[in-house]
């Protein structure tokens, strides 16, 4: 869907100044644009495909105003990916940390504007800010403080750091054994001992509850009813880690092999119960369960989906590697963009190869594989027509067995040669043969591959169908 900037600025000032009148706030109108013209420009990047002004307006919606100010802001620093911070963004929170080859510190002396921000982040003053220990979320607050604090009362100034702390993701229980929103608690309560705010014990918990709701709606997409769209924004994810993405048919199989197994790793060491937090009953014990069982049934098809892409870009490296090295994935699949046939018009049926498909297939991987996630990005289809081909072919437990025959290539223990003899012999076969209609400058070497392959004993190795 193109973006309409107009409508994102006009939508973004409406999130202001309703935020900011619901809070009993009058703000002239000129000053709600210059705030809402800047964190446009922050959040307008090129390389911002996920967090962007849609998110925010997805974050926001149904908050308290509190939660709204910390959702427009809460990602208006990426510093990875934006390769630092606006020059405008600088001039206000420039002097609060430092780049040192290319490592984030926190200053030695904390201006008395952000001490407040850094205590109730837990942070101290000189130590290194990197994205797993809050970086991004610790610079938003500290811009939001730097436009808010001349509107806001220093109760609501608290209310939103607290709501961007929050979104700081996936974090368990400390080493004294609190959770995330118990030890903001902590903090914050610490806080209003010393400064003597006056914050009650029902205010201080009605701040971090008020927290939590912003950082759930931040990951509300891991618990989303349809896969299809949780994996849509993963997909919105992989540019702003991969930029090369952005070069549409440039980037190659190697590199997208790379970015699937690093997903991979990702989500398959990923615990679900870290996703979505709790604090005092908000939310419920029956919601909250439900969410952290939504974000495990998609986590677990996500890695599935993500793991028979994986071995499909596997087979095509390892065909690249052997025909004369890497390319572009479209030299080999064909442009997804164009009205030409691609590699799938030219692979066979699968009942016409001489074995047969594994009878435990899982519907909803397989649909996803073959219909494609939600949304569009540049980079990749969203239907994955050589991975389907492979899942129906192999089941989902050959797709395991063999992702990690794969990933033995990458750790140094096998040849991509030695890979492909590992698989059943036909299917390297047709996939070879389908490769040489479209990357005709290595037809002859792909031909050659698969004659070997069609010619080869039936593997030993080979997974039977279970009749």
């Amino acid at each position: 869907m193109t973006r309409n900037p107009g409508s994102s600025i006009s939508q973004l000032v409406q999130l202001f100044q309703g935020s900011f009148n619901d809070l009993g706030h009058r703000v002239a109108s000129r000053r709600v644009e210059t705030l809402s013209f800047l964190v446009h420009r922050a959040m307008s990047g090129r390389s911002r495909d996920f967090h962007n002004l849609p998110h925010v307006f997805v974050v926001a919606s149904g908050l308290q105003p509190l939660g709204r100010l910390a959702a427009i802001y809460h990602d208006t620093i990426y510093f990875q990916v934006d390769q630092g911070v606006l020059p405008e963004i600088h001039e206000k929170i420039g002097g609060l940390f430092e780049v040192r080859q290319g490592r984030v510190f926190l200053v030695d002396r904390i201006a008395p504007v952000f001490e407040d921000v850094a205590f109730l982040f837990g942070m101290r003053p000189g130590q290194e800010l990197s994205i797993y220990n809050g970086l991004n979320e610790f610079l938003s607050a500290a811009f939001a403080v730097s436009e808010l604090s001349g509107i806001l009362t220093v109760k609501d100034m608290l209310g939103v750091v607290c709501g961007i702390e929050q979104t700081i993701p996936f974090r368990g229980k400390n080493a004294a054994g609190l959770s995330a929103p118990a030890a903001l608690a902590e903090r914050l309560g610490s806080l209003n001992q010393r400064r003597g705010l006056g914050l009650t014990h029902e205010t201080i918990a009605e701040l971090v509850q008020l927290a939590v709701t912003v950082g759930n709606s931040d990951l509300q997409n891991f618990a989303y009813h349809e896969t299809s769209s949780f994996l849509e924004n993963t997909w919105k994810l992989l540019p702003e880690t991969n930029p090369e993405f952005h070069s549409v048919g440039v980037y190659s199989i190697t590199k997208f092999r790379v970015a699937l197994l690093k997903l991979d790793s990702f989500l398959s060491s990923f615990d679900h119960l870290v996703v979505f937090q709790r604090y005092r009953d908000v939310p419920t014990e029956l919601a909250h369960h439900q969410l952290t069982q939504r974000a495990q049934a998609n986590l677990s098809y996500a890695v599935s989906y993500v793991r028979a892409k994986f071995l499909a870009m596997a087979v095509l490296e390892a065909l690249a590697e052997l025909t004369g090295g890497d390319a572009p994935i479209a030299y080999f699949t064909g442009a997804a963009d164009s009205n030409e046939r691609q590699l799938q018009d030219y692979l066979p049926a699968l009942s016409s190869i001489s074995f047969i498909q594994v009878a435990n297939e899982d519907h909803t991987v397989l649909n996803l594989l073959k219909f494609g996630r939600g949304g569009e990005v540049k980079f990749d289809t969203t239907a994955s027509p050589i991975a389907a081909y492979l899942y129906e072919a192999l089941g989902a437990d050959g797709i395991e067995q063999f992702v990690k025959e794969a990933k033995k290539v990458y750790a140094g223990m096998r040849t991509g040669q030695e890979f492909l003899d590992r698989l059943p012999p036909s299917l390297v076969a047709a996939l070879a043969r389908a490769a040489s209609e479209i990357a005709t400058g290595r037809r002859e070497r792909l031909l050659e591959i698969a004659e070997k392959h069609t010619a080869a004993d039936v593997h030993p190795n080979i997974i039977k169908r279970v009749a």
